[in-house]
This record gives structure tokens, C-alpha cells and sequence, in this order.
């Protein structure tokens, strides 16, 4: 058995997203599933929220393991190198997806020597799946259910009527 590593920031997390991760548990028998902040975007839902979307996807699965970056007690590297992972795997649904990851495996071999870089081709009918794409919905007031796992609508749901309530 192998360890792999899939981080994002899963805002929220999609069809996509679960396909990918069950795909890196078939292949690698243990993923490591890292919800991690990035500056330059403006998460809809929290680190906390967005964390426990992603446990809630998989609370039936053994051998996926997740952590949010924050919640971290050592080091990135230091946690990759102590859970075994040195498989880093990104998701592609596309060729602006594949040249983004391109320049990322290029990053991150120099950051982390002891990780190789793999991706994994998104399904076709997933390829126009996107947190974006969620996010957008929500806020057009549109279906966005069909784009999210089955077992964690009733949880978004909830989750924006208690940020609406906030705004109101």
C-alpha cells in the first residue's frame, strides 16, 4: 500500500474532487486529503466548514485520511514525511488544468525532493465541475446540487441558510 497526498482547497468540494480521491484510494490504497487556505482566494466557506464537508464525504471510507493544513501539529513537510506520502496528486479536467499543474510539479519537486507528482484525469462528465462553478450557483440562487456529493447536500444546504440568516 501506498500513500498519496490530495490537497486543495475544496470551496466546496465537488463530484470532481470525490472522483479523483476515489481514484487515489484504488490505486494507492491510502490518500491523504489536505484542506489548505490559499490568499489569493476568497473562500465562501470557512477552513472549519470546508474541512468537515470533506470528512463528511468520506466518513465510509478507510484509508482516506483528512486534515486541515491549519490544524497541522508540525510542519507540512514533516507531516507528508511521516505519513509515508510520496505521491502528490493533482486533478486535471482540462489543458489550462494540466499547464497550471505543470508549473506546480515543478514547485513542488523543488520544495519536496521526496515527492513525485502524478495526475489524474478528472471523468469526462466532470470535466465543467468546479468549486467555481458551485459557488456561482449558490450565489445565483441556482442548482448547484448535482455538482456536490450526494451525502453532503442536506450539510451545504444548512450551511448557507445559516450564512444567510447572518446577512439578513
Amino acid at each position: 500500500m501506498r500513500t498519496c497526498i490530495f490537497a486543495g482547497t475544496f470551496d466546496p468540494i465537488t463530484i470532481g474532487h470525490q472522483s479523483i480521491i476515489k481514484k487515489c484510494l484504488k490505486k494507492y490504497g491510502k490518500v491523504l486529503v489536505v484542506i489548505g487556505s490559499n490568499a489569493q482566494k476568497n473562500t465562501f466557506f470557512t477552513d472549519a466548514e470546508r474541512t468537515e464537508l470533506v470528512k463528511e464525504t468520506f466518513k465510509d471510507y478507510s484509508g482516506i485520511t483528512v486534515v486541515n493544513y491549519l490544524d497541522l501539529k508540525e510542519e507540512y513537510k514533516d507531516y507528508l514525511l511521516n505519513n509515508g506520502a510520496r505521491i502528490y496528486v493533482r486533478g486535471i479536467r482540462n489543458s489550462k488544468d494540466r499547464k497550471f499543474e505543470k508549473e506546480m510539479r515543478k514547485k513542488n519537486a523543488s520544495l519536496y525532493p521526496f515527492i513525485k507528482t502524478k495526475f489524474i484525469t478528472c471523468p469526462k462528465k466532470y470535466k465543467g465541475v468546479s468549486s467555481s462553478l458551485v459557488r456561482e450557483q449558490i450565489l445565483k440562487n441556482q442548482d448547484f446540487l448535482t455538482l456536490v456529493p450526494q451525502n453532503i447536500q442536506t450539510s451545504i444546504i444548512k450551511l448557507i441558510a445559516k450564512k444567510l440568516k447572518k446577512i439578513n
